[in-house]
């Protein structure tokens, strides 16, 4: 029996999605697949085999990224009038997310708000800052985008506790759909 040649196309993306989805949830991306006439190359990266100058330059980037977005969402809640009718305004959360929080999975996160926006960045012990973002606070809420070292970028679910001590987060690499849950704390 000959098989179809599409099964096999199609057996061949499912070991190569499964491959992938094995390698992002150990810390690696997808850095290239290239499929041609002479087969399949597949090329991971991960943080621990970026030279040390490149990460470094990655994260300047990332905190000048952070510095402006701290600077906008500052800007953006001094523009508010303060005689504005409270009506026309989203109502202010009564609890604040500003500080660090560590979480679950050994990293820690410094979270900044602006009214109902927010800033966050990710830290790791091993690498330094490896993410940042900013997001709307809606309720209970959290929406943040954000982008990583890794040069990707995702969108971040966060749930806040009652008493605004605990968060149940979800981030969604955009690149990989690698989905990372973490509990923070403070």
């Amino acid at each position: 029996m000959q098989l179809p040649k599409n099964f096999l196309w199609v057996l061949l993306a499912c070991i190569v999605a499964i491959v992938a989805y094995t390698i992002g949830n150990q810390g690696g991306f997808l850095k290239t697949l290239n499929i041609g006439s002479s087969g399949v190359s597949i090329q991971f990266e991960q943080l621990k085999n970026v030279p040390k100058e490149e990460l470094e330059q990655r994260q300047s980037n990332l905190e000048k990224r952070l510095e402006g977005i701290n600077a906008n969402l500052k800007q953006s809640s001094n523009d508010i009038p303060k005689s504005a009718s409270t009506s026309a305004q989203p109502q202010a959360n009564t609890f604040s997310l500003s500080g660090k929080w560590g979480s679950n999975i050994g990293l820690s996160y410094l979270i900044t708000q602006y009214g109902n926006a927010v800033s966050i960045q990710e830290f790791s012990p091993a690498y330094g800052i490896t993410a940042v973002g900013e997001g709307q606070i809606s309720g209970q809420a959290v929406t943040i985008a954000y982008k990583t070292a890794m040069n990707t970028q995702g969108i971040g679910t966060l749930r806040i506790s009652p008493d605004a001590t605990k968060i149940e987060a979800e981030f969604k690499d955009l690149y990989t759909g690698n989905i990372s849950p973490v509990s923070m704390y403070r």
